[in-house]
């Protein structure tokens, strides 16, 4: 759920989480789920293109922002996993 809240559009949120809707590709993408979609034709392009981008960025930068700007959903996230295990008994 804290995954869900943290990446889609809020109304994508309720419809998603709430309502169990399902989306196209493309209302997946509107709706925060998906980055972009490609066509299968074009899958292997646009993962090589992804990766030379990738590969292009101090990774252990990367790594640090990454951890900073995701720092309280990973707080968040842990304390739900707690929850869970509680409620689980």
């Amino acid at each position: 759920i804290e995954i869900a809240r943290d990446r889609l559009r809020k109304s994508a949120f309720h419809r998603s989480v709430i309502n169990g809707e399902m989306f196209n590709p493309q209302s997946a993408v509107d709706a925060g789920f998906l980055d972009v979609v490609v066509s299968a034709e074009e899958l292997q392009g646009a993962a090589l293109a992804a990766a030379r981008q990738l590969k292009k960025i101090n990774m252990t930068a990367h790594k640090n922002t990454k951890l900073k700007v995701r720092k309280a959903l990973l707080e968040t996230l842990d304390n739900a996993i707690i929850l869970d295990q509680e409620h689980r008994g």
